[in-house]
């Protein structure tokens, strides 16, 4: 099976980086859906110019694009509607940037046919699985998929998300820090006289099969202890795994590692 790759950054005692993005809107069948896509981004890449006609956005670390592009999938086809203010709770009034400006002769019965817009755009749906602090790096149990050629709709994708599960040892850390605890070879720890520094950070990965593997010591003590800190990730039984459209998704985790006896014993 297929892997697709992201990186997720597991901190024992801290919060992950980035910030999660307000998503665009596409109105579809009656409904309005959040979209992990933001298509104007291809068209200003084309078109070699982001500026956006009598429009001040009101950006900010959940909306770096400084707008909000609202679209409608119609009779098979996407039109732009509306280019609109991320945070009206930011914001005096709510602006609407000048598409007809913007887009000169393609602006007909105030829309745009985004005939620029070649590749999928995926609708996030059901239950948050997990919640991730970076993009549009949250997994949902469903996802569906829009697929486009020049604007056109060729077909609409379906993604069960449901098989992703979460490991005890990921989700409660007293579980993690007592696991860790009775594993580690204090004998050898004792025999390091280890000085203030007693931390290591190890990265590694995971895919289907739930166990860690490719691991690799990023910041290290000395040889024996950072052999130790591999050995007892080595047998952590289960870890997360996820999917994303449908496939397992390979994780990269980055995991610090205490070997001061004293801390896990104060823990309980």
């Amino acid at each position: 099976m297929k892997l697709i790759k992201i990186i997720l950054i597991c901190l024992i005692s801290g919060q992950l980086l980035g910030t999660a993005q307000i998503p665009d809107f596409l109105i579809y069948e009656n409904d309005t859906l959040p979209i992990y896509s933001n298509p104007l981004e291809v068209y200003f890449k084309q078109s070699g110019s982001r500026e956006l006609p009598k429009f001040k956005g009101c950006s900010s670390t959940a909306c770096w694009r400084g707008y909000v592009g609202i679209w409608e999938l119609r009779n098979d086809s996407i039109f732009l509607k509306a280019i609109t203010t991320c945070h009206k709770w930011e914001c005096d009034t709510i602006v609407n940037a000048d598409l007809k400006e913007l887009f000169g002769d393609r602006y007909v019965n105030n829309e745009v046919f985004a005939d620029w817009i070649s590749y999928e755009i995926i609708n996030p749906h059901g239950k948050q699985i997990k919640y991730i602090h970076q993009g549009y790096e949250s997994i949902h149990e469903y996802e569906r998929g829009f697929e486009f050629i020049n604007g056109k709709l060729i077909r609409v994708n379906k993604y069960d998300n449901t098989k992703s599960r979460e490991s005890v040892y990921s989700k409660n850390p007293k579980i993690l820090h007592k696991f860790l605890y009775d594993n580690i070879n204090w004998e050898l720890v004792k025999s390091q006289k280890l000085a203030d520094k007693k931390r290591v950070i190890a990265r590694f990965k995971i895919g289907k099969n739930e166990k860690p593997t490719e691991i690799e010591i990023v910041r290290g003590l000395n040889p024996q202890i950072d052999k130790e800190a591999e050995r007892v990730i080595k047998l952590i039984p289960t870890w997360d795994v996820y999917y994303r459209r449908g496939k397992v998704i390979e994780v990269q985790w980055t995991l610090p590692i205490s070997f001061d006896k004293e801390s896990y014993e104060k823990r309980g």
